[in-house]
């Protein structure tokens, strides 16, 4: 019987093949229509089959492991105070242990996709250059939000609070109302104020003259 390790898959596909195309000149000439969505919606289905298999074959803890997630538990809130207690706009929304529904993103996922997200920072277009990069991107960020449905925010809770008005100023037409209200975690205050921001920027965009 055939047997695919859809985690260890994902891993590649995130670490080594994506950043091939990302950061090789000749291979970023493929980025193109149709192998950009292609490519944007194998990473994302990967991603999501990868989080659906840990969570289906995670088992059921022993009374060590429930003592330890307890204090787990107690760890994260501590953090998350000390984080609603920080000033910079580039603290995270959520804890490594955030859950929705049940499901929680764990390692090496969780890993994965922080390095990715450094990528997309490094590479989008920071002075509003419209390049292959940045339709992946874009693409990549509209079929978490398609695909993944309430399960998102675990997917993007690693995206940089930057990365997204970077990409508005180079593809203001790219973005939408629905799309940016669902790129963020809206009952936090950080996630309304960057919702907030990238509204009125895409708004300013869309204004400005040719």
């Amino acid at each position: 019987m055939f047997h695919l390790d859809i985690e260890k898959c994902t891993e590649a596909l995130l670490l080594h093949v994506l950043p091939q195309y990302l950061y090789n000149a000749k291979l970023c000439e493929d980025l193109v229509e149709p192998q950009c969505a292609v490519l944007a919606k194998l990473a994302v289905y990967s991603i999501y089959a990868a989080l659906e298999y840990s969570n289906l074959n995670k088992g059921q803890p022993s009374r060590k492991r429930r003592h330890d997630d307890a204090e787990d538990l107690d760890m994260c809130s501590s953090s998350k105070v000390r984080r609603l207690n920080d000033n910079s706009s580039d603290s995270m929304y959520y804890s490594q242990g955030h859950t929705v529904s049940g499901t929680t993103l764990k390692e090496p996922l969780l890993s994965a996709l922080d390095t990715l997200y450094t990528s997309f920072s490094q590479l989008a277009g920071k002075n509003g250059d419209i390049t292959p990069q940045t339709d992946f991107i874009l693409q990549f960020l509209v079929y978490v939000v398609q695909c993944g449905q309430d399960r998102a925010p675990l997917v993007l809770q690693k995206m940089p609070s930057e990365l997204v008005p970077t990409l508005i100023k180079c593809l203001p037409d790219g973005f939408n109302i629905s799309l940016i209200l669902r790129l963020y975690d809206l009952s936090t205050p950080y996630g309304r104020k960057d919702t907030a921001r990238d509204l009125c920027l895409m708004r300013n965009m869309r204004l400005r003259p040719d």
